[in-house]
């Protein structure tokens, strides 16, 4: 994208590598769950309650896993990003964006090797307002490359990812 005279490029991988990595180490993989899995506790009084700890516990992963066809699997992509600053003056700032599986148990997802990078976003550095509208069409157009455009190509027929398991 072009803004005032300065070419803005957006620096990632396909969201598929970044798939393929995660679920290519064994030691994530060995954890990662593909079937709905609702989870129950007994609460003080002795019964039976339903806990939603995970994202495979969830009404939605069930809903989701029935639409599907039998030998298919729901994979469940977390998209994330946050601005980090790159030097110690706090002068160079880039904008990660990281993708990790709901398939990972959170205890296991919450560890460094269980996120993949997927990009650099680009920014527009100037802090005036009237940047603003400038600033959500860049991050628009970058989260449709990254995200939307390439989760739509698979959309009808799904992703065939094969594992070693």
């Amino acid at each position: 994208m072009e803004y005032n005279q300065i070419q803005y490029t957006l620096h990632h991988r396909t969201i598929f590598d970044a798939i393929k990595e995660l679920l290519s180490n064994k030691e994530i993989f060995k954890y990662c769950v593909f079937d709905y899995s609702p989870d129950y506790i007994t609460n003080d009084k002795g019964e039976q309650e339903r806990c939603y700890s995970e994202l495979y516990n969830s009404d939605w992963w069930g809903r989701a896993q029935r639409s599907i066809n039998e030998s298919a699997k729901v994979l469940s992509i977390i998209i994330y990003s946050d601005a980090t600053t790159c030097d110690t003056l706090g002068k160079k700032t880039e904008h990660p964006v990281f993708l990790t599986l709901g398939n990972i148990p959170s205890w296991r997802r919450n560890k460094p090797d269980a996120k993949a990078l997927l990009a650099y976003l680009p920014k527009i550095n100037d802090h005036q307002k009237k940047h603003a509208m400038a600033k959500h069409q860049l991050f628009q157009r970058s989260m449709n490359i990254l995200v939307i455009e390439p989760i739509m190509s698979v959309m009808s027929d799904g992703l065939d990812l094969r594992t070693d398991d």
